[in-house]
């Protein structure tokens, strides 16, 4: 959606439904408010023009950088928990929260502010002399590790590495028990073309998470990370990571990022050797010893202790829940219409650009979702009939760190788990392409294909049903309970957990056409005569690694083939003489023409496999020879 029609549909939206007074107090307030309908005693308009600029003004409001990209603990959130529940209840839906509320409040462990006269770092000498860290420049606590309070002996295991793969061990003969390992972020030779590390690529070896694991695999107690000289130069300067860069689980050991210059001082009291004897008594000498030949380097620092301690404020946030009562024998059960509102804040962790940060504004994930709520809400509650089982609406916080509003939901229901006979999930819905709408959990509930066919009407979607569900969304506690679900999904973006996931890239008009389906899809649900059955997914049968080419693929053009989007520098693909452009006929025997096409293909192939590649490029035929290469890790 271009920004011209972004201001006409807010145009159109304030001029048709607020009204010159409440405008002026609404831009006095510095707030695009998007609860653009009339009031539901007056009716709804659903005239097409109106409903997108509904849904629109709806996803631009909740997206808008005014709501900072509603983390959870941020200021942003609570706007957005707020507009929501005076939505529902300007609609007159009867709240579902606590005491009378639409507000359902739930703890989020360990994701505040830390609380600075409870978090300390205190290097001790060998001789029990103390020199205290300065926090934020010294060291920064990492969130993602335990707490403490520990008192341990600090030893050094160079980048943190194991691995057999490359005959490579960093923990090689280090007694690490019980004690603080010190570990170099990333891996050895990242800037030598010919490392067993993946070369210039970065390994799975060198990510935080591995180092932690491996690091507890050994029986470390702890772990501190100290930056290493490459990426300090490209970075401009050592810096520290913020505590919840790298994650929020308070679960392992305890993590401590350590500037160059506090570890230094250790180092050049306490030197290490390289093989050959020589001392070495800064990073960069280590560094360089372990890059010349991959020899692994690692000790004690002569007895130095670390004490630590760190304490993070509880941060609390809600669901927001409302309700349409059922009429007639079924209205005590009950359907769930759910959502996350809430995204990622200014980025960190989640974040797939997390060295930008920025309003992560969220429009795809999750305004369209909350959006369709909301708009769902307004439908059921200006119907001139009701459902034949109860409906609850409900606006999921804490999805982003790890489902934790929906959790919560299921261990503290306000309607009898046993009542529920169905949950709908919305989570991205605002890029429709080629009419596609995937609908995942297809076999979840006994009667679920038959009402999904009957839901389709004249909606003139693509309907693609899964049977499995899909991870990572507010279904999942739910289908946990043996509660059937379904996931209503327009598959992921470039965009997914970036700064760019704006509103300007959404397909409003095709979020609300997944909409007009989902009306028809809840009163076939809520009037079934039997209420659905639980099934539980089939178990998958193992699936081969798909062979590597390195060309991405459009998938949204109507083209006879695949159209290649994008080929991977230094790739197969690129070897064998394959553009951007180009439209992918045939590998080997097998057609493409389909997503599903391609996978079936490359899972026939093997690393080292040369294959015939069929190709259209500038209306001719022609045909190139690549042969299958391994994949970069986290590919």
């Amino acid at each position: 959606m271009n920004r011209s029609y972004r201001q006409q549909l807010k145009q159109r939206i304030w001029q048709s439904v607020r009204g010159g007074s409440v405008l002026a107090s609404v831009l006095q307030l510095g707030l695009f408010t998007a609860s653009v309908t009339a009031r539901a005693d007056e009716g709804l308009d659903r005239e097409t023009e109106s409903v997108v600029a509904r849904v629109g003004g709806d996803i631009e409001y909740l997206a808008s950088d005014e709501l900072g990209g509603r983390g959870v603990g941020t200021e942003g959130i609570e706007i957005a928990a707020n507009f929501i529940r005076d939505e529902f209840q300007r609609l007159g839906l009867a709240p579902g929260g606590e005491n009378g509320t639409y507000f359902q409040e739930f703890p989020i462990e360990g994701l505040g502010t830390l609380r600075d006269d409870e978090t300390w770092a205190v290097i001790v000498g060998a001789d029990g002399a103390e020199t205290k860290l300065v926090a934020g420049t010294d060291y920064q606590p990492q969130m993602l590790g335990g707490p403490g309070p520990i008192e341990a002996e600090m030893v050094f295991a160079g980048y943190g590495i194991t691995s057999a793969e490359f005959e490579y061990d960093d923990y090689e003969g280090l007694d690490c028990q019980g004690k603080f390992v010190v570990v170099i972020r990333r891996e050895p030779q990242q800037n030598d073309a010919d490392s067993p590390f993946d070369g210039l690529e970065t390994s799975a070896y060198a990510t935080i998470r591995n180092k932690l694991a491996t690091a507890s695999l050994h029986g470390a107690a702890g772990i501190i990370l100290v930056n290493d000289q490459p990426s300090t130069q490209t970075a401009g300067g050592d810096f520290l990571a913020t505590p919840e860069l790298f994650g929020t689980s308070a679960d392992g050991i305890p993590f401590v990022h350590m500037s160059q210059a506090a570890f230094g001082k250790i180092l050049a009291a306490h030197p290490l050797q390289a093989g050959d004897g020589t001392e070495l008594k800064t990073l960069a000498e280590v560094e360089a010893a372990i890059d010349a030949n991959l020899q692994t380097i690692n000790g004690p620092l002569g007895g130095t202790k670390i004490r630590y301690q760190m304490a993070v404020d509880t941060v609390m946030t809600n669901n927001v829940i409302a309700v349409i009562e059922g009429e007639g024998p079924l209205a005590d059960e009950t359907i769930i219409v759910g959502a996350h509102y809430d995204h990622l804040g200014m980025g960190g962790f989640g974040s797939r650009t997390p060295d930008r940060t920025e309003v992560h504004n969220g429009a795809d994930d999750n305004a369209t979702g909350t959006a369709a709520v909301l708009e769902l809400a307004r439908r059921f509650a200006n119907s001139d009939k009701k459902p034949a089982r109860r409906i609850v609406f409900i606006a999921f916080s804490g999805e982003e760190r790890g489902l934790v509003g929906s959790a919560h939901y299921v261990a503290h229901p306000s309607i009898p788990l046993g009542n529920i006979v169905a949950m709908v999930n919305f989570d991205m819905i605002g890029w429709l392409r080629n009419d596609a709408l995937t609908i995942y959990g297809a076999a979840s509930g006994s009667s679920f294909s038959e009402v999904i066919e009957a839901a389709s009407g004249d909606t003139g979607l693509d309907l693609k049903p899964i049977d499995s569900g899909f991870a990572g969304s507010d279904h999942l506690p739910f289908v946990s309970k043996e509660i059937p679900a379904l996931f209503l999904h327009t598959g992921l973006t470039d965009t997914y957990h970036t700064p760019d996931d704006d509103f300007e890239t959404i397909n409003v008009e095709g979020a609300v056409r997944v909409i007009d389906y989902s009306e028809n899809l809840l009163w076939e649900l809520a009037n079934l005569e039997e209420r659905p059955t639980f099934q539980a997914a089939r178990p998958r049968e193992p699936r081969r690694r798909l062979a590597y080419l390195g060309a991405r693929i459009n998938f949204s053009e109507d083209v006879k083939g695949l159209l290649v989007d994008e080929v991977t520098e230094d790739s197969p693909a690129a070897a064998a003489g394959l553009q951007t452009g180009d439209i992918v006929l045939a590998i080997g025997e097998r057609e493409l023409k389909t997503r599903e096409d391609l996978i079936a293909a490359l899972r026939e192939g093997n690393t080292g496999d040369t294959v015939t590649i069929k190709i259209m490029r500038d209306g001719e035929e022609q045909s190139l020879e690549a042969t299958y290469g391994r994949a970069p890790r986290g590919q």
